[in-house]
């Protein structure tokens, strides 16, 4: 077995280790979630099985397990949401835990969003790392070429694209919309890639208040680019 593949395999059990000590809690959490809202519960999900769709995003990694995993539709949308944690190998040998709920909306467009990513400043930066090695053609972009943003979202947020996109998001996600998200949806965390948006939250503490506030500013936020994507 070579190195990484015994690195890849302790942080594995470290995740399994952390998952184990907190999931009873989660799950009525989540269970009670998905009553409310008919959704299917169907709990831990292999990464590696072909049997359910993998929810994707920026936190997958070769070694993170998903617990909680729920489907469901709610105005004929495609909703999935898992509760993924994983344990970030530093350079000195340590582990740091990160546990993301992670909600996923299948956007009804036939046109190609742009791959975007809005960050919540309060997110922890090693949690990232992986992401923007992997995704380096995402640059933050400088907001204000066609209109001014509000410090309600720019001292929140930051806008990370394409540089070639950058119009494009900024009519995408103009002042008017960004000043909601600064207001409504800080310090939740936001993606869309392949026409698929995701709501990322960072909390250690499972709610359903915290799983009803994502569900609320997804749906929002998957109307609002489905009708925005006409205009740009």
């Amino acid at each position: 077995m070579s190195k990484i593949h015994r690195s890849i395999k302790k942080i594995a059990q470290t995740v399994l280790f952390f998952n184990k000590f907190n999931n009873r809690n989660r799950k009525r959490v989540f269970e009670k979630f998905d009553d409310k809202y008919n959704f299917n519960y169907i709990g831990y999900v292999d990464q590696y099985s072909d049997g359910q769709q993998i929810v994707r995003g920026f936190t997958v990694s070769s070694s993170h397990e998903d617990n909680h995993y729920s489907v469901g539709k709610i105005s004929d949308r495609e909703i999935a949401l898992v509760d993924r944690v994983d344990a970030i190998w530093s350079f000195d040998g340590s582990t740091v835990k990160h546990n993301w709920l992670v909600m996923a909306f299948k956007l009804r467009s036939i046109i190609d969003i742009p791959h975007f990513f809005i960050k919540s400043s309060n997110h922890e930066t090693s949690a990232f790392d992986s992401f923007f090695r992997t995704n380096q053609n995402l640059k933050e972009l400088e907001l204000g070429s066609i209109e001014l943003y509000s410090t309600d979202f720019s001292s929140r947020f930051n806008i990370y694209a394409g540089l070639s996109k950058s119009v494009d998001i900024q009519r995408l996600i103009p002042n008017k919309t960004a000043r909601v998200i600064g207001a409504h949806v800080w310090p939740l965390s936001d993606k869309c890639v392949d026409n698929v948006l995701y709501i990322y939250a960072d909390n250690k503490t499972a709610t359903t208040n915290l799983l009803e506030t994502m569900l609320k500013c997804g749906l929002w936020f998957a109307e609002h680019l489905e009708k925005q994507i006409e205009q740009v």
